[in-house]
C-alpha cells in the first residue's frame, strides 16, 4: 500500500472510532485532503448586518459575513468576536486619534447561517459575545435535525515551533469551497492570560479549531488585546493586539456558558418574529368626512 493511501485509510479508521488519527506526515497530500474532508462539514458561513452609529457619521448599515464552527449538534455556532464588527476596530483607532473613537457604536443583527454551498439561509440569533476571550456565539433558531459538530473535548498540547492546520471556507462568490489554512506557533505569553502566539498574516482561521499534523485538536485562534495601557504605536497608535491560540479548557468554559443562554435567546427571537408576522390592522382606505359646520341662520329681511 502506498504511503498516501495508508494515510487516508488510517484517518478513516480513526474517524469511525470517533478519534481522528492522522499520521504525522508533514506535507503529505492525502493527510491534508483527509483533514479538509473530515472537518469541512462543521464549518459554516454566518451572514449578518452591521449597524454603525456615530454622532458625526450618522447611522450606516453594511452586509457582512464570517466563518463559524458548529460546536453543538442543536445548532450553536462559534466564531471570532471581532468578526462581528469588520473594520470597526481600525475605524475606532483612527477616530481615537481624533478624540472620538469611543463614540462609535456597532451593532450586529439579522443573523443567517448557511451550510456549505447550499443557498438556504437559516435564521439565527446572537447568544453571547465573550469579549474577554475574543469569541462569539450564534444559535440557529430552528435547526433541521442534529448537526455535525466539532469535538472540542480532546486535544494536544501546543508546542512552540509547530505548524497547525485549520479548515475554513471561501466566500459565497467562490461557492463557499472548504480550504485548508496553516499557522505557526511562534511563542507563549502569560498576560493577559496563558496563550500561544501565532504567526498568521491572514487571520482567516479566527474562531475556528486548529489541529496538529496528527489531526489532534490543539486550540482556537482569536484576536487578543494586550494589557490595559499597552500601546503598539505606529500610524494609528492603537492598543497592542495580535492573533493567539486559546487553550481548549478556556474555549470549553465559554461554550458551556453560551449554551446556558440559548433557550432565552431563542425564545426572544421567536417572540419577535411572531410579533413581526402578526397581521396589522388595516388603515381606512378613505379618510372619514369631517363634520359639517352648522349653517348660520339668515338674518330676517327688513320690511320694505
Amino acid at each position: 500500500m502506498k504511503r498516501s493511501t495508508l494515510a487516508l485509510a488510517t484517518l478513516v479508521a480513526g474517524l469511525a472510532l470517533g478519534a481522528p488519527a492522522l499520521p504525522a506526515l508533514a506535507g503529505d497530500e492525502a493527510t491534508a485532503a483527509a483533514l479538509l474532508e473530515a472537518k469541512a462539514p462543521t464549518v459554516v458561513t454566518v451572514k449578518f448586518v452591521v449597524k454603525m452609529r456615530h454622532p458625526q457619521m450618522g447611522d450606516q448599515e453594511t452586509n457582512a459575513d464570517a466563518r463559524g464552527v458548529v460546536v453543538d449538534a442543536a445548532g450553536l455556532v462559534m466564531l471570532g468576536n471581532d468578526s462581528l464588527e469588520p473594520g470597526g476596530g481600525m475605524l475606532r483607532m483612527m477616530m481615537r486619534r481624533r478624540g472620538g473613537g469611543s463614540d462609535l457604536v456597532t451593532t450586529p443583527m439579522d443573523f443567517k447561517v448557511l451550510f456549505g454551498s447550499d443557498a438556504k439561509e437559516h435564521d439565527a440569533v446572537l447568544v453571547a459575545r465573550d469579549s474577554n476571550l475574543g469569541l462569539a456565539f450564534v444559535q440557529i433558531v430552528a435547526p433541521e435535525g442534529a448537526l455535525v459538530a466539532a469535538d472540542l473535548a480532546a486535544g494536544a498540547e501546543p508546542k512552540v515551533g509547530a505548524t497547525l492546520y485549520g479548515v475554513s471556507r471561501r466566500s459565497r462568490g467562490f461557492d463557499a469551497a472548504p480550504v485548508l489554512g496553516r499557522v505557526f506557533v511562534s511563542g507563549r505569553v502569560d498576560k493577559p492570560r496563558p496563550m500561544w502566539s501565532l504567526d498568521d498574516a491572514s487571520g482567516g482561521l479566527v474562531g475556528l479549531p486548529l489541529y496538529d499534523v496528527a489531526g489532534k485538536l490543539v486550540g482556537v485562534p482569536v484576536q487578543q488585546r494586550g494589557v490595559e495601557g499597552a500601546d503598539e504605536g505606529g500610524m494609528f497608535g492603537g492598543q497592542d493586539m495580535g492573533l493567539f491560540l486559546l487553550p481548549l479548557d478556556a474555549v470549553n468554559r465559554s461554550v458551556e456558558q453560551a449554551k446556558k443562554r440559548v433557550p432565552e435567546a431563542v425564545e426572544k427571537a421567536k417572540a419577535a418574529k411572531a410579533d413581526a408576522d402578526a397581521p396589522k390592522p388595516e388603515a381606512p382606505t378613505t379618510a372619514p368626512e369631517a363634520p359639517k359646520a352648522p349653517e348660520t341662520p339668515k338674518a330676517p329681511e327688513s320690511p320694505k
